[in-house]
């Protein structure tokens, strides 16, 4: 008997076993497969694109003041909101750009993987693509407009105001921001770095709608955020996702996203992600000189177009048609997923 009730407690101590072994195995792989990635993500962007950035452009700047006696770049006691519109836009440029190099660097030594798998190379066949991404933003930007303007969203006008001292310079300065860096960071994170780490833990599809997240969810720090302007910039996300997938090319998200902020900013006078050009002294160096004016809804209002509620009908047409294209491609040839 006493033999008998042992052995039923060893099979019951050996099931035991065997099912914390499981559990154990299942923990280990959610947080090593689903949560360990998002984390690292997370620390990968504090550290490339937040600390690192300023405490290198805080370390130079005291290194050529107090080292090489350039005194013009003597900031002591003054803050972010001292700074003169050009000096702004040139800590932004050496940031992005400081950002941008940590980035890859990351991608490179951290993830151990070659740029190729982040769809971004220098080949001929990269022009077809980078061609399609400036036609759909700029034409999106261009539509969004024409559609508010026809409802009266808009006071336009093409008459210039004069031009500060220093307003080439603040826009040559800006249009490197907006139209160059900006396009090149954020589109390398989120449609590459973000999109590809994530794809592989949580799958394509939830990948993709992380990655538009993400994106739509850091411009709420811009000036004059709002929650549907949030909301159509993580559209914008997702198309540029999908425009990236069905072209297998992150030139064609980098593209779309430059002809956007150029064509909404430097053409038709309206603010980008809540920066207007009067805030930069560029009133008056616009092709077209435009106000918000009626409701906010369909203007945008100081946010820009993001914001209208016209952009997000554009953006659900677009990824409308992005799904159709990806899954018209993927049945003639599959979706290749970028070499390791």
């Amino acid at each position: 008997m006493w033999s008998h009730q042992l052995r039923e407690e060893g099979h019951v101590s050996v099931a035991l076993s065997g099912l914390w072994a499981q559990f154990a195995m299942r923990a280990e792989e959610i947080l090593l497969r689903r949560v360990w990635p998002p984390v690292r993500l997370a620390g990968v962007f504090i550290l490339a694109q937040g600390l690192l950035p300023n405490l290198i452009l805080i370390g130079g700047m005291v290194l050529a003041v107090n080292v090489l006696g350039l005194s013009s770049l003597d900031y002591h006691g003054r803050t972010v909101a001292d700074l003169a519109s050009g000096e702004m836009v040139a800590v932004r440029l050496v940031v992005q750009a400081l950002a941008l190099l940590l980035t890859l660097a990351a991608w490179r030594w951290a993830e151990r993987s070659r740029l190729a798998r982040l769809r971004l190379t220098a080949r001929r066949h990269e022009l077809g693509p980078a061609a399609w991404g400036l036609l759909l933003g700029a034409g999106s930007a261009a539509l969004v407009f024409a559609v508010g303007a026809a409802a009266g969203a808009f006071t336009i006008d093409t008459g210039h105001g004069s031009l500060g001292p220093d307003a080439l310079h603040v826009a040559a300065g800006w249009l490197a921001v907006s139209c160059l860096m900006a396009p090149l960071l954020e589109e390398v994170w989120y449609r590459g770095y973000v999109l590809q780490i994530l794809t592989g833990s949580w799958g394509l599809p939830a990948a993709v709608a992380a990655s538009g997240i993400a994106f739509g969810g850091i411009h709420l720090l811009n000036p004059n955020a709002s929650h549907l302007g949030a909301f159509n910039v993580a559209l914008a996300g997702i198309t540029f996702c999908l425009g990236v997938l069905a072209f297998d090319s992150l030139w064609f998200a980098i593209a779309a996203h430059a002809a956007w902020n150029f064509t909404q900013f430097f053409v038709i006078g309206l603010p980008n992600s809540g920066i207007s050009a009067a805030s930069l002294g560029l009133g008056g160096l616009t092709l077209l000189s435009t106000t918000p004016r009626g409701p906010v809804l369909l203007s945008g209002g100081a946010f820009g177009l993001e914001a209208s509620v016209i952009n997000t009908a554009v953006q659900l047409l677009l990824v409308g048609g992005l799904l159709a294209l990806l899954r018209a491609r993927r049945g003639e040839a599959g979706i290749v997923p970028p070499p390791s």
